[in-house]
């Protein structure tokens, strides 16, 4: 038991290791993704003019509209329940270094072109994830300082197989273009105007590539890499990257003369920050294949780790369950060995005690108490060797002529047999089967057996002691009688007890 105990223990401990070990990795992770924030130097502290300070303080709280779906440059990690990317972490820098407070409005139900629309309508002071582009210049203001830059792709479905060599063959395809994306002004200098149809967010273009209601989608390339694995978009490749065509990103505000102030002191601001290793925290420029081959060796490492705890558990497992199969037969061993008398292989006296502790179960039985005749003198003649194989001869018999009967050594030449009631016995074949001589080393020897029979099922209400003792008293009494016979006890009202009833010489 308490080795079992121990090996339980042992299998929790390397459970709750593996477990440990494994989320450990999860938890590395995510530390990872939140370890990206800059450190605020004193050469980044901007010096405002009274004005300026003075009109930063009137602001109060600023109202910044967040695209939570535009990974790297502003979305919403699940892994630190926040706000995260490029612009995301300028602001929070120059809010910082500015003295400004701010607020992000995640307003994820909103089309991009509602979203710009926010600005046009004067209803937010900042929108993150704008890139530059004339048309917006008209209603809004956008800070001299980008902060990011990036291209956009042509998105193709993997199964439909479409290539393109040069920006020109769009037009043999019908393309899925979103609403208000700065790009689409260029691309449809190349796309047949027949074959574009407009969607009101990428999830929707996605979705009609899906269906193939359309053959290319556009999409900006770092937000498709950061997608497409955590997404788990392996069934939309990057047909083609539009290089010639580089977005460039900095924060919009309406066109008021707020607006206007507001983006003039931001742009003072990111002249003291080192925007590109700002951006190196969150996107790498290289190519899909550069990413995918990162996300697969980073799949193998995790794969390879829940492997190997898969293993190690599996393996303690196996160990414990093996170590408890061999426990569990090594106890019934030990057990069998304290029941069974190491001379003769019946049972002992221990397993009688043990296996009737219970009365019930003698209920319907009778005892038969066996003592052997002139066994001493072969012990003293012939010596124990010659003595231990007579009793081995004779536990052998009595379980041969008794097969029924449950044998048990009592100690020394005694035995006693428990007989279920209805079983069948004859007092005079056991006694001739005992006397038959015993053969050993050519010698022969020869025992007689002096038997005391009680019929429980006229004893009620005596325990088991008292029944063996009274077995005992009518197996002396069959010895005193002159041996090699057998009597009965009888408990009835009619008759004294100990009346005997001879059965042998």
């Amino acid at each position: 038991m308490k080795q079992s105990k121990q090996l339980a223990g042992f299998l929790l401990i390397m459970l709750i290791i593996g477990v440990t070990a494994f989320y450990g990795y999860r938890i590395q992770e995510a530390r990872t993704a939140q370890n990206r924030h800059v450190t605020i130097t004193p050469d980044m502290q901007i010096e405002l003019t009274a004005e300026e300070r003075e009109f930063i303080n009137s602001l109060g709280t600023l109202k910044v509209a967040v695209d939570e779906r535009f990974p790297p440059v502003s979305c919403y990690s699940r892994k630190t329940g926040e706000f995260d990317g490029v612009s995301i972490e300028v602001l929070r820098i120059l809010s910082q270094t500015l003295g400004f407070k701010y607020t992000l409005i995640p307003y994820d139900e909103l089309s991009w072109i509602d979203h710009l629309n926010l600005i046009r309508d004067n209803k937010i002071d900042i929108l993150c994830a704008a890139s530059i582009t004339d048309e917006r210049k008209s209603y809004g203001y956008f800070a001299n300082t980008v902060y990011f830059e990036m291209n956009y792709a042509l998105i193709g479905a993997i199964d439909h197989h479409v290539r393109l060599s040069r920006i020109n063959d769009i037009a043999r395809y019908k393309v899925g273009l979103v609403e208000g994306m700065s790009v689409n002004d260029y691309l449809l200098k190349f796309a047949d105007p027949q074959k574009v149809t407009y969607y009101r967010t990428f999830d929707d273009a996605f979705a009609a590539l899906r269906n193939q209601e359309v053959s290319l989608i556009s999409h900006n390339e770092a937000a498709f890499v950061e997608r497409y694995f955590t997404g788990k978009l392996f069934d939309y490749e990057i047909v083609f990257s539009i290089n010639d065509n580089i977005r460039r990103y900095a924060f919009f505000s309406p066109k008021t003369e707020k607006g206007k102030k507001l983006i003039q002191i931001l742009d003072k601001g990111m002249k003291r920050l080192d925007l590109k290793a700002i951006a190196g925290q969150y996107y790498e420029d290289k190519s899909i294949f550069a990413y995918y081959k990162d996300h697969v060796m980073q799949e193998q490492r995790m794969n390879e780790l829940r492997k190997f705890f898969l293993l190690l558990l599996l393996t303690t497992f196996i160990i414990f369950m093996i170590a408890t199969v061999l426990m569990r037969r090594r106890n019934r061993e030990l057990e069998r060995l304290a029941a069974t008398d190491y001379l003769t292989g019946v049972k002992n006296r221990h397993a009688l005690f043990s296996e009737f502790s219970d009365m019930a179960r003698l209920q319907q039985s009778s005892i038969i108490y066996v003592d052997l005749d002139h066994f001493k003198a072969i012990n003293d003649n012939f010596g124990h060797e010659a003595g231990d194989r007579v009793l081995q001869e004779i536990a052998a018999r009595l379980q041969k002529c008794l097969p029924q009967a449950s044998v048990y050594r009592m100690g020394g030449d005694e035995f006693l047999l428990i007989l279920e009631s209805g079983r069948e016995f004859d007092g005079a074949v056991l006694l001739s089967q005992i006397e038959q001589p015993v053969y050993h080393n050519q010698n022969m020897y020869c025992v007689s057996a002096s038997i005391g029979y009680v019929d429980i099922t006229q004893c009620s209400g005596k325990s088991l002691n008292e029944i063996i003792t009274m077995a005992d008293t009518v197996m002396l009494q069959a010895k005193a009688s002159g041996k090699n016979r057998m009597v009965n006890f009888s408990c009835t009202m009619n008759r004294e007890p100990g009346a005997e009833e001879t059965v042998g010489d």
